[in-house]
C-alpha cells in the first residue's frame, strides 16, 4: 500500500473515532473548583464546562470554600454538582466532606 494510501486511512480511522466528552453543571450557590487530570475549572452557580478526558472512566475532584469530593465518570457523562454530592447521569455518585 502506497504512504498516501496509508495517510489517508489514518485520517478516516482518526475521525471516526467517537469524540467522549464530560459534561460539569454547577448547581450549587457558590463557584467551585474542578481538578481533573492537568485540567483545573473554576465554575460559577449555574456554570458548565465540558472535558474531554484521555482515560475511561476519569477520576476528578471537587472543591469550594465549604466542601471537597472526589469522583469517578465514564467518558461520555453528564456531571451534575448539587447539595455538596456529585451525579453521575442522574445516580449519586459521591457526597462531599465539609472542611473549613
Amino acid at each position: 500500500m502506497s504512504p498516501l494510501r496509508l495517510a489517508a486511512a489514518a485520517v478516516l480511522t482518526l475521525t471516526a473515532s467517537p469524540s467522549f466528552a464530560i459534561t460539569f453543571h454547577n448547581d450549587h450557590a457558590e463557584a467551585i473548583r474542578i481538578d481533573i487530570e492537568k485540567w483545573v475549572q473554576f465554575l460559577n452557580p449555574g456554570g458548565e464546562a465540558v472535558f474531554h478526558p484521555s482515560t475511561d472512566p476519569a477520576k476528578f475532584r471537587v472543591e469550594s470554600r465549604q466542601f471537597r469530593l472526589e469522583c469517578e465518570a465514564p467518558a461520555d457523562a453528564e456531571v451534575r454538582l448539587a447539595d455538596y454530592k456529585c451525579y453521575v447521569d442522574g445516580e449519586l455518585a459521591a457526597e462531599g466532606q465539609f472542611h473549613m
